[in-house]
């Protein structure tokens, strides 16, 4: 998980002129946010996801979570409080370069009239494992295999 991985926030999240130093308070950050990301109220979680989620992407073999490395780093900087100010840009207007993108290998299995994206659980994680039922209406509801 990006979050829990000290490498990818070195990599994705450092500014070129930072030092390995500088950047342990953000692990630390990253790691006790993805500790409690389980246990958020959905209320919580929806406007904690907001404070830096770009779009998310659901294709036939995967899905694709676009992030803000400016809002991400920002959001880890303040301990994992959101900002109470909005953000200022729209959806897809931010840079690029500044964007991050995770990609969930995910498979897709049929039920009766519903299609469900299957993402497969790490390995050694006892988590359960979300799915996306798309229904023949075409509305998606989650759910908690």
């Amino acid at each position: 998980m990006f979050l829990r991985s000290d490498a990818e926030i070195f990599e994705r999240l450092s500014v070129s002129a930072e030092s390995p130093a500088s950047l342990h308070p953000l692990v630390s950050a990253a790691k006790k946010l993805a500790a409690k990301l389980g246990a958020v109220p959905s209320n919580d979680l929806r406007s904690l996801l907001e404070s830096f989620l770009q779009s998310v992407i659901v294709q036939e073999s995967n899905v694709q979570i676009v992030i803000s490395a400016t809002y991400m780093r920002k959001l880890l900087e303040s301990g994992g409080q959101i900002s109470t100010s909005k953000r200022t840009d729209v959806q897809g207007a931010a840079e690029p370069s500044e964007s991050i993108c995770l990609t969930i290998e995910t498979k897709r299995k049929r039920y009766g009239g519903e299609i469900h994206l299957v993402v497969p659980p790490n390995p050694g994680s006892t988590a359960p494992r979300s799915q996306t039922r798309i229904n023949q209406s075409g509305r998606k509801r989650p759910c908690l295999v």
